[in-house]
This record gives C-alpha cells, sequence and structure tokens, in this order.
C-alpha cells in the first residue's frame, strides 16, 4: 500500500511539473531612421487590461526560446513569422523572479501597425492592438519605475493609437530584471545596422 502511494504521488508530482512549461517572451525591437524601436501590444485579459512585449505560455515539447518565438508570432497577427526570427541571434534569456518567465531580445524587420493588423490567417489571435515605442523612452520609464508608485508606468508610441501607453505592472517588472541582466541593453546602436 505505501509503495503504491509513493508511486502514485511521484506520478502526480511528474505530470504537473511536466505541464507547467515556463512562459516566455520576445523584446522586439527594429531599427528605424537611426534609432531602435519597440513592439509592445495590448493584453486585454481582465487583469491586465495594458500593454507588454509579446509572449505567453510554454507548450507540450518547447524550449523557452521556441515559445518566446511561437507567442512572438501569434501575439503580433502572424505579421512576423518563425523563419523570420533566428534563435542563434536571440539574447538571453532572463528570467524573472516569482513565476519564471523567461525574456528574450531580438531585432525584427520593421512593420508597420497597419501592416501587423492585416487580416490574415493565424491560428490564436490574442492580440488586436500594437505599438511602436522608442527604446530610450521604454527604458528611461523602466529605470525611473519603483514598485511603490500608485500610477501605472506609460511610454509614449512612434506609431499605433494611443499616444500613450501604461504598461502592465508584471511586465515592467520583467523589463527591469532584463535591463538589469544586460538582456535589454541601456542603448541600441543602430547606426551599423538599418532594417525597413
Amino acid at each position: 500500500m505505501r509503495v503504491f502511494f509513493v508511486v502514485s504521488l511521484f506520478s502526480i508530482l511528474a505530470a504537473c511539473s511536466s505541464s507547467s512549461l515556463p512562459p516566455a517572451g520576445l523584446i522586439a525591437y527594429s531599427c528605424v531612421a537611426g534609432e531602435a524601436l519597440h513592439l509592445m501590444a495590448f493584453d486585454p485579459h481582465p487583469t491586465r487590461r495594458a500593454w507588454a512585449t509579446l509572449g505567453g505560455s510554454g507548450q507540450k515539447g518547447e524550449t523557452p526560446a521556441q515559445t518566446a518565438i511561437r507567442e512572438f508570432t501569434e501575439e503580433s497577427n502572424c505579421a512576423y513569422r518563425s523563419a523570420e526570427l533566428d534563435a542563434s541571434q536571440m539574447q538571453g534569456p532572463s528570467i524573472s523572479p516569482g513565476v519564471p518567465f523567461h525574456l528574450y531580445t531580438a531585432q525584427v524587420p520593421f512593420k508597420s501597425v497597419d501592416e501587423i493588423a492585416q487580416t490574415r490567417q493565424c491560428v490564436d489571435i490574442e492580440r488586436s492592438q500594437w505599438v511602436w515605442v522608442r527604446h530610450l523612452d521604454l527604458v528611461r520609464a523602466i529605470n525611473q519605475h519603483t514598485e511603490a508608485a500608485q500610477d501605472p508606468l506609460t511610454v509614449p508610441t512612434v506609431q499605433g493609437q494611443p499616444a500613450q501607453v501604461p504598461l502592465w505592472s508584471r511586465g515592467v517588472e520583467s523589463l527591469k530584471k532584463a535591463l538589469q541582466d544586460g538582456v535589454l541593453p541601456e542603448t541600441i546602436n543602430c547606426s551599423a545596422t538599418q532594417l525597413s
């Protein structure tokens, strides 16, 4: 009886641990007119209702890097295909405490918000609003953020609406950790390479 109980308990624990794959996301940026811009999406989930980098839950058999690429593809309305994202060129991960969210950084070709929003056959469309924000504005906001702040952290947009977006607080924590880890660099040199 004890052996059966121990084996059953082990089986339950193993099943639970394999089903809880870590979530992952991508801090995507493009170089436009000599400056780095980051793509962000609105998360309509009732507990968030704010803007963040693109990411989500892992699926069985995926590495965190594969999750980041798949989630970025899905949450960009399939405007970006996984073939456009080179996992070997991704920086990271930075792993947030608590829920171990794996965050990577990668350069992507610039696509306008209108292009991203075009109707296409895409599975698991989770987002319907996107904006581009300046790297310098995002880093400045992250560096000024304190946990005691009552108001949501906001950043101005370069393309997309609204003109200023509130960031999801847990997303800001992940970005701050990525900045501390060097996965999100303080500065991005866009003079060397230009994507359009």
